[in-house]
């Protein structure tokens, strides 16, 4: 990861793959999704406050860069608060995706591992940082609960990863079955 972008390796071959903030955009673009989400670092609940500074100011750099690029017809680009736990962090990126020009922004999960009590805690007081007269969108939910707890803080809009099926070697890309893809629904 650098301020350019993301280098990775695809789940399902192996090759290397690089995101930019442009390239994000573009594919997004041409998906012709409603709703665009600003390229983004969602740390691990075991980050540092370094590591969420980090994640917050390569995040408005992005944001920066993919503000102006091309979109599909209607779509809106939304940019990602980051921050994990921690108010000072989440207000900053909040300020950030302000001055970047970004009308829509989204409050992703505190951190990738975090408790369902530790996300709603966050929730309830980093919603309201959040226009309320601009809808307030949560990513990466995974239960009913979670879903009730972020509407009851202040959430308008939501997604969520559901598995499938409940068989372990069906839920995740490192335990798939060689013969079928990772299994995994979105809803909204």
């Amino acid at each position: 990861m650098d301020d350019e972008g993301v280098t990775f390796r695809s789940v399902y071959d192996g090759a290397a793959e690089r995101f930019t903030p442009e390239s994000v955009a573009e594919i997004q673009r041409r998906l012709g999704s409603d709703i665009a989400m600003c390229l983004d670092i969602c740390p691990p609940a075991d980050s540092t406050r370094a590591e969420h500074e980090e994640a917050v100011r390569r995040t408005l750099v992005w944001a920066e860069r993919q503000i102006d690029a091309p979109r599909a017809p209607g779509q809106l680009r939304f940019g990602i608060a980051q921050g994990g736990t921690d108010p000072e962090l989440r207000r900053r990126s909040i300020e950030g995706d302000r001055r970047a020009r970004l009308r829509r922004q989204c409050a992703r999960r505190p951190r990738v591992g975090e408790s369902r009590e530790q996300m709603l805690e966050t929730v309830q007081w980093a919603a309201p940082l959040l226009p309320a007269e601009r809808p307030r969108y949560f990513m990466g939910l995974g239960d009913i609960e979670g879903i009730l707890g972020v509407i009851a803080g202040g959430i308008d809009m939501f997604d969520c990863v559901l598995p499938t099926r409940t068989a372990p070697h069906r839920l995740g890309a490192d335990g798939d079955r060689e013969d079928e893809p990772p299994q995994r629904a979105l809803c909204a």
